[in-house]
């Protein structure tokens, strides 16, 4: 009697248990609500790497993909806007920092052409806003630290391109 009590008090606990767990997990309507009616924005992707380093495509639907963005993750979790990091790697770039930067770049560039229908540049609220309203990925471009504007030629190359985007 003295264990199948133990047995029961251990399962009822297991029970509680997993009941509280799935309570924990499990979103309500509210709140569903509110994440499907936002434009959810990303700050920081270091995706354009992947799409240089890896050939990376965004349009990937291999599950076992587990790491940074895909358009499918986009759209299943209503991401509205994502700032693509451009980040040069030090080290790795020396003497050449203009140059990766706007290999970086471009490769966001070239992921919105390949995915017209699904993500396009963005350089305004507005351009986001549009995006959302066509059921897009906004891609925004982030510079992350201040190695490519320590060259002339790097933040002229930088402000080409921007200039170029507006």
């Amino acid at each position: 009697m003295f264990i199948m009590n133990k047995v029961i008090v251990a399962f009822t606990l297991a029970l509680v248990f997993a009941a509280s767990l799935s309570a924990q997990t499990s979103i309500s309507a509210k709140a569903l609500e509110i994440q499907n009616s936002a434009i959810v924005i990303d700050t920081h992707a270091d995706t354009p790497q992947r799409f240089l380093d890896e050939n990376y495509d965004i349009g990937s639907t291999d599950p076992k993909d587990s790491g940074h963005i895909s358009l499918d993750k986009a759209k299943a979790c209503n991401l509205g806007a994502e700032f693509f990091s451009i980040w040069v790697e030090p080290e790795a770039n020396k003497g050449h920092y203009a140059r990766h930067t706007l290999d970086l770049i471009d490769s966001v560039y070239e992921q919105a052409a390949r995915h017209p229908d699904r993500m396009m540049m963005a350089f305004s609220v507005d351009d986001i806003e549009r995006a959302h309203r066509e059921h897009k990925l906004a891609a925004l471009l982030g510079i992350e630290a201040d190695i490519p504007s320590k060259t002339t030629s790097a933040s002229c190359a930088i402000s080409t391109a921007s200039a170029c985007a507006t």
